[in-house]
């Protein structure tokens, strides 16, 4: 079974690789935690990573080598396939343009980014304060 979180995955350890991103998750090793309950194996990665993997083996990106996966939902993210297969980084954090600096003096997301692509792409703030609205 697999499943996608909101939050970057450590590709070594199988925890949230971002302390503070998804409240109360933080050291639980997900994947061993479900596997016990459902008596099943369970792989986790982040949700954009897992679009990623989905279009190339089903989808747009199919027979191609290198493809980025942009997920604009209640954040911002990325899934890259490098040489055909997800990469994620040394952290995991490899597709999190989320957390991109867009003004250093603008909005602080959750991570504790100085005005990210997330907090200005978050629903109570979207669209009437998004960059695009605030620019008018």
């Amino acid at each position: 079974m697999g499943v996608g979180l909101a939050a970057p995955v450590d590709p070594r350890t199988g925890l949230i690789a971002t302390p503070g991103l998804l409240r109360g998750w933080d050291g639980v090793p997900v994947a061993e935690e479900l596997g016990s309950r459902l008596h099943r194996p369970v792989f986790v990665d982040n949700e954009a990573n897992l679009g990623a993997l989905g279009e190339y083996r089903m989808g747009a990106a199919q027979g191609v080598r290198q493809a980025a996966y942009l997920r604009l939902s209640h954040g911002v993210g990325a899934g890259l396939i490098v040489d055909g297969r997800v990469y994620r980084g040394g952290s995991g954090k490899a597709g999190e343009i989320g957390h991109l600096t867009l003004d250093e003096h603008g909005l602080v997301c959750r991570a504790a980014t100085a005005a990210a692509w997330k907090p200005w792409w978050e629903p109570p703030r979207w669209p009437r304060s998004s960059p695009a609205a605030t620019a008018r």
